[in-house]
């Protein structure tokens, strides 16, 4: 299955690439998160001037939206870094500041992931009660899929 929606997953990986802790965030606004491949091509004009075009293959980009990212406490899930727990906002702007291949990242349940080389955060605020507002996270992977799928979890 490409895509199963439910909770976003993010994996702290260790320095040799094994899984330390994984962490669930919020649901994002609805319609995401946003799914994307990037393609890797080379593109060569011909001496008849005809066009060659070879795929090396597809990065995947995945983005998250929240209007207002949910970390209270007391509301069925526990806030905080250990395993299992969903990072408070701050936190989670610390994780994402992690150096390349430090992070991997899956949008759901069982639709696999990808080990995350770029992160882009957008421009948020904050909500009067206190959240995160408008944040917005985009994630990029490095390595080459053969494929348009996400690899295994």
């Amino acid at each position: 299955m490409f895509f199963a929606p439910g909770t976003p997953r993010l994996a702290v990986l260790d320095s040799t690439g094994a899984k330390v802790k994984t962490l669930v965030l919020p649901m994002p606004n609805e319609g995401e998160p946003k799914v994307r491949f990037l393609e890797e091509q080379d593109e060569t004009k011909l001496y008849n001037r005809a066009r060659r075009t070879r795929i090396f293959g597809y990065i995947p980009e995945v983005t998250l939206t929240w209007s207002a990212y949910d970390d209270r406490t007391g509301e069925g899930v526990t806030i905080g870094t250990a395993d299992g727990n969903r990072p408070s906002a701050a936190d989670l702007l610390v994780l994402l500041s992690s150096g390349p291949g430090l992070l991997k990242f899956s949008p759901g349940p069982s639709a696999g992931g990808f080990v995350v080389q770029t992160v882009e955060v957008g421009e948020s605020g904050v909500t009067s009660q206190g959240y995160a507002k408008d944040l917005k996270v985009t994630l990029r992977g490095g390595d080459l899929l053969t494929t348009r799928a996400l690899g295994s979890w």
